[in-house]
């Protein structure tokens, strides 16, 4: 039952946030600023912020591993698929 309404409960709860934030935007700056912006910042400095080369140049990597093992799937369908073996093609 949980799982069946979680999508509703999340979108009531961003629309419940966003009217707050509407409301009191200096609630939300303070918010973002002292709490979750200093979190994320402590845990970049003391993870990522050793490595000896920019963070690019990891995003960058994983961009294009993301992009060649999707295109590997889809070149894999595409040679299974019943429209090639049809065509005389393969």
């Amino acid at each position: 039952m949980l799982k069946k309404y979680f999508g509703l409960f999340l979108g009531v709860l961003t629309l419940a946030l966003l009217s707050l934030s509407s409301i009191y935007p200096h609630l939300v700056d303070v918010f973002y600023f002292r709490y979750v912006f200093q979190g994320i910042r402590l845990v970049y400095d003391y993870t990522l912020g050793f490595l000896p080369f920019p963070m690019v140049y990891i995003l960058f990597f994983l961009l294009v591993y993301y992009i060649a093992y999707h295109l590997r799937k889809v070149y894999a369908q595409w040679e299974k698929s019943e429209w090639l073996k049809s065509s005389g093609r393969a």
